[in-house]
This record gives structure tokens, sequence and C-alpha cells, in this order.
């Protein structure tokens, strides 16, 4: 059946119950063409498939809700903050929030200086540059751990050997348990002269 109420068909009915609009080969029981399409009942409104498969849920235009097949909210995007929201559902303010595990594979950016990566529930350890320096904070309270836990394996600090490049200055020798010191030490002065 095509409906053409000024002369040119706008929406086809098939025999399989497929409708289409905008095309007269619709491949989906709803396929539209050429436009946008807008959906308004005024509270929420549903997309999904049958019990096997997950829904999406506009909830009274405040939200854009992910579920699963049991109803159970997967992710959720705040219209009102743009925040996206992963395993929770209270918006906390930042942009992405995740309550669970993360993986990722690639590279992760903070692009502004100063911006910090916050550990703790306090963000008692903090990671960030300041625009001039790299920083690791222990901001709020305990101890501060660097551990290499591979067996008799070391742990080296190297900086810039002040021609471009950079070499080791200091290695905590894991196979022997020695303090290995690679250039001059100066205590009390910054003046090398040459003595170990």
């Amino acid at each position: 059946i095509e409906f053409a109420p000024k002369g040119s068909v706008s929406m086809t009915l098939l025999g399989s119950g497929n409708v289409g609009i905008g095309t007269s080969s619709p491949a989906h029981k709803l396929s539209v063409f050429g436009g946008n399409i807008e959906i308004h009942n005024g509270g929420a409104t549903w997309f999904g498939s049958d019990a096997t498969g997950g829904f999406v849920r506009t909830f009274n235009g405040n939200t854009f809700r992910f579920l699963d097949s049991s109803l159970g909210e997967t992710m959720r995007i705040v219209n009102s903050t743009n925040n996206v929201l992963i395993g929770t559902t209270t918006d906390n303010g930042a942009k992405l929030q995740v309550n669970g595990s993360a993986t990722f594979n690639g590279d992760v950016s903070l692009i502004n200086d100063g911006n910090k990566l916050k550990f703790g529930n306090s963000a008692d350890l903090q990671i960030y540059h300041n625009g001039t320096d790299s920083v690791i904070d222990n901001a709020v309270s305990g101890d501060l751990y660097i551990s290499q836990k591979v067996v008799d394996k070391d742990l080296i600090f190297r900086a810039d050997d002040g021609f471009g490049g950079f070499t080791e200055y200091m290695r905590l020798d894991g196979s022997q348990t020695t303090i290995n010191l690679q250039q001059n030490v100066l205590i009390g002065s910054t003046s090398d002269n040459g003595a170990k």
C-alpha cells in the first residue's frame, strides 16, 4: 500500500508489515529516510527489542537511559549537564562518572595544565602538571610508598644528563639490596667539585 497525498509517495506499507517513510522498500518494521523523527508524549519513551535485548529510554525529557533486558539501568546521559553516568544514577557533576572497573586500550589524556588524576575517597593521591613542573602529591594523609615488586629487579631514578638526553642517577638494586649512586652527591652544597 502506498500513501501519496500530494501525488508523490510519502509512505509505503509492505505485505510483510514493514513501513517506509521516504522509502518504498523498507527493510525494517519502520524505515525512515530523508528527515528527522520526533517522538513526544510528555513522559517516558521506550526504544528496545525483546526480553533478550536491551532498551533505550528517555525519561520526562531529563535523562537518556540505557537499560538491560531486566530493565536494570546501565548508563545514563543527564540532559541538563550532558554528564554521562555508568554504573551509577547519582550525578556528582563530573562529565564522566563510572562506578566499577574501567579498561582503556589507548592513551588517557588530561589536556589542561592543573587538571589532576585523583585517587582515594578524599583525593589523597594526586598526579598532575602545573604548567611548569610535573607533580606526584600525597595530599591528605598517610605515607607515600614507591614499590618495585618484581623479584631481583631494580628501582631506577633517571634525569636529564645536561646534553639533551637522560642518565641514571640512582639505582635501588633488588638483586643485592644495595643503593647504587651513579653521579656525584652534594651535601650542604650546590657546587660540584668533581668528588663523588
